[in-house]
């Protein structure tokens, strides 16, 4: 589940599609990895892991912004309807 997450999720995050729900995703990911396997090598072992919950949590809040996919999409959808 977590190599999937991980590996689909970085694919999104690449292309900027479904943005949101992928960054949520990586943070649960990350968060177990943190606490249920890197929990007792300190703050140096966690560092990767605490990168990229740093990152989940900034697209989380933000989005992909207006060149990812989710913006190319919801200016087709808008446009069509109008």
């Amino acid at each position: 589940m977590g190599a999937a997450s991980e590996a689909i999720g970085g694919l999104f995050w690449a292309l900027g599609f479904n943005t949101r729900m992928t960054s949520f995703l990586i943070m649960c990911t990350m968060l177990t990895a943190i606490f249920l396997q890197k929990w007792g090598e300190g703050t140096w072992g966690m560092l990767p892991a605490m990168g990229f919950l740093w990152i989940a949590m900034f697209t989380l809040v933000l989005g992909s912004g207006r060149f990812g996919l989710d913006a190319v999409i919801s200016r087709k959808f808008n446009q069509s309807k109008s």
